[in-house]
Parts: structure tokens; sequence; C-alpha cells
């Protein structure tokens, strides 16, 4: 098991936060579990299990719910060999500053999250999808597709992370879905990344997300892994304290 304290969550959220990753290989040991989380002694754990319908976790699954843990994800892992560069399509931009219009669609990126459908986490999510639009802005590239008026209708951001590509935010205005929107930005995000010498691409998504997992299906994009997300708090957070600065 790899467990370890998140820094930058704990920063971020104003309590503190760590993370247990159950690898497909290690062996079921529902007490190995439980000591690893209470051992953290964070306020919140994130717990990732092996995904796959065989990977054994139900003893692991037992020990969660008797902390009151509470599946929240399942994420999803997909990536794509990079091939040569197909011809990018003329109405996506780089955008150079975040606008009201941008940040509103990265909103509408996470409409399925564990950070939007956590109770306790809702109050964060809109601070930290603008953190992570920002973040993308400094260290990697914002792209958006244009209405005929010059307003953005899509948006999806890229950045290189350990040698591999990695897609981050997408979202389509509700009123443009099914137009091909979507795949104009997934291609500009690839150009951008070939341009960078990189020749992988991996994005994260939820199961739960229909839409997008056709949508990396078409691109070319295959399934790499899958976890069940859980998050296990220690007590209920009750001091508002907590979200006062936002």
């Amino acid at each position: 098991m790899d467990v370890e304290r998140l820094s930058w969550d704990s920063d971020f959220f104003g309590f503190e936060v760590g993370r247990v990753i159950v690898s497909k290989d290690d062996a079921p040991n529902a007490e190995e579990l439980r000591r690893a989380i209470e051992g953290l002694n964070v306020e919140l754990a994130y717990v990732f299990l092996p995904g796959e319908a065989d990977a054994g976790q139900e003893c692991h699954r037992e020990v969660l719910v008797s902390m009151s843990g509470k599946l929240v994800d399942h994420k999803v892992t997909l990536g794509k060999r990079l091939g040569p560069r197909a011809e990018e399509p003329t109405d996506v931009v780089s955008a150079t500053s975040l606008t009201p219009e941008i940040e509103s669609l990265a909103y509408g990126s996470g409409w399925c999250s564990r950070f939007a459908a956590e109770d306790r986490l809702r109050p964060f999510f809109r601070p930290l999808y603008k953190r992570w639009l920002q973040n993308d802005f400094r260290d990697g590239k914002v792209f958006v597709r244009m209405s005929d008026d010059g307003k953005p209708i899509g948006l999806t951001t890229v950045s290189v992370r350990n040698g591999i590509g990695r897609i981050g935010l997408v979202s389509v205005d509700a009123g443009h879905c099914r137009r091909g929107v979507a795949s104009a930005l997934l291609r500009a995000a690839e150009g951008w990344l070939l341009r960078q010498d990189m020749c992988e691409c991996r994005v994260v998504t939820q199961y739960g997300n229909t839409a997008g997992m056709a949508l990396y299906s078409r691109c070319g994009y295959e399934v790499l892994a899958r976890q069940e997300v859980w998050h296990v708090w220690r007590a209920v957070p009750h001091d508002s304290r907590l979200f006062s600065r936002f």
C-alpha cells in the first residue's frame, strides 16, 4: 500500500488530508488498510482501490464501510499514443487570460467530480477548479473553441507531467454539444503535445461520465486503469471556519 499525507490538499482545504492507494498486486488485508488510514491521523483520507471486477477488494470495502467511508468516484484513466499530427482546427485558439466565460466552462467540466458530489467538499468545488485552471494557464496550455460571434463555447487544458501529456479539464457549453467541439479541442491539445515532443497522452474521467468515455473512445483513447475512490472522514467537520474563506 502507498500511504502519504497530501501537502497540497491539506494546505488548500485547511485541514489534514492523506491518501492510501491499494495496488491490485497487494494481497487483500483489511486490518492493514485500517491501520494505514488510522496511522495517517488526518481529517480526510482518500482511499483508492483497484476497480476491476475481479480485484478481490470486498474485505477492504467492508473496512471502509465500518469506518463510515463513502464511495465517491469510479475513476478511469485512459491513454493514447500520439501519432503523426493531424490537421488542427482553426476555430480553436490558445487562451491567454482567465475570463468569467472560461471560468464558467471550467466549472461545467466537473459536474460529476467527487469534489462536487461530496457534501463536505462541495463548498471548495469552485475554488478548487479555479485553482486548477490557473495552474494550467501558468504551467500548461488552455484551449478554447470560439463561436461565430467570438464567445468561448468549449474548453480543454493540457500540460506535461513526468514526461507524459495530461489532458486536464474538458467542457463544452450545453447548447453546443454533439457538434464536434470536444474532439476539436482534443486535436488542438494533442497537436500542442506533439510540438513539445510528447508521444503519449493521458486523461482521467469518471466511469459515470458516459459522454466523456464515449468521446475519448472515439478519439483513440484506451482504458489503462480503473479505481474506486473512497472518502473516509475522521469526524464531521462542524467547525464553520473550515469553509469561511470561501
